[in-house]
């Protein structure tokens, strides 16, 4: 699964981009390929909802990805019915 991403990467000092010191780093990342062990405090995710057969499969490997206590955070357009989503978040523990 690939998921553009905008992240700062702890293991490295920020890039800053052309013409904005506030940016952040984009790049393409395969979740999958990021070590196992490797948690994060705060996960936003954008524009992922739209194939509803990989709900359940996306909100493993986002919460997989939280550090204990860590927020998730999901930016939807609501353009699929994404109650499937928000009821697999829930069940793997996740609360609003």
């Amino acid at each position: 699964m690939w998921v553009a991403v905008s992240a700062w990467c702890p293991w490295r000092p920020p890039q800053p981009v052309r013409e904005s010191p506030l940016s952040t780093e984009r790049k393409p990342i395969d979740l999958a390929s990021l070590r196992p062990e490797l948690r994060f405090d705060h996960v936003i995710g954008a524009e992922l909802l739209y194939e509803r057969e990989g709900f359940s499969e996306l909100a493993s490997e986002l919460m997989s990805r939280l550090a204990p206590e860590g927020r998730l955070t999901i930016v939807d357009a609501h353009r699929v019915d994404t109650k499937p989503f928000y009821r697999a978040l829930a069940e793997l523990g996740a609360r609003r």
